[in-house]
């Protein structure tokens, strides 16, 4: 983590990293945080005002949790189901369609509070730096060659290799044994007809 930060800041590159459930260090060191759930965006902005912004919409993050494991826990249906049991009752006595209608009002109401907040990213401001697709065909039809992509792969898997010797002997033994198990098996058994 510490090499991408590098990148983003030294480097001055754009680094995006899917990561599910990070610990609280990895957490600390992302600067924006996109939170979907059911392909709506309930957070974009800076990672670390996420806690305060869901504290001031009712969701507060317990004192001493790792708020990415509670933000997890707070948009999975599963969270749904435990408050449903917390009321009395097992989750077998609710209809699984009226778990799927609260999850659903859930997510609507985080997406409605996000549209609504002044963190919200305005999707049709265009970043100073960027320079539009629009009109640049050349830059949509940008085609890599594959003798480019071949050399980027192969060198890549080189440096793998490279690295992590023990791997690549853990793939030799798997691919000889799985080639030594299928020549007994199929040892001797005649022409098929």
């Amino acid at each position: 983590m510490e090499m991408l930060g590098d990148m983003a800041r030294v480097e001055n590159r754009t680094v995006i990293s899917t990561i599910h459930q990070p610990n609280s260090d990895i957490f600390e060191k992302f600067d924006r945080l996109a939170l979907l759930a059911r392909g709506k965006i309930i957070y974009f902005a800076e990672a670390h005002k996420s806690v305060e912004y869901f504290s001031n919409i009712g969701f507060a993050c317990p004192e001493m949790s790792n708020p990415c494991d509670y933000f997890m826990s707070m948009m999975s249906i599963e969270s749904i189901e435990l408050d449903l049991e917390e009321e009395g009752g097992s989750v077998f006595d609710f209809d699984n369609e009226k778990i799927k209608a609260e999850y659903e009002r859930l997510i609507a109401f985080f997406d409605a509070k996000y549209m609504l907040s002044d963190l919200r990213v305005d999707p049709s401001v265009t970043h100073p730096d960027c320079t539009p697709l629009d009109g640049n065909e050349e830059l949509v039809n940008i085609k890599i060659g594959f003798c480019y992509q071949f050399n980027l792969l192969a060198t890549r898997n080189f440096r793998n290799i490279v690295r992590l010797p023990q791997t690549s002997y853990v793939k030799l033994l798997t691919t000889t044994v799985t080639a030594l198990f299928a020549s007994f098996l199929f040892w001797d058994t005649g022409p098929s007809l």
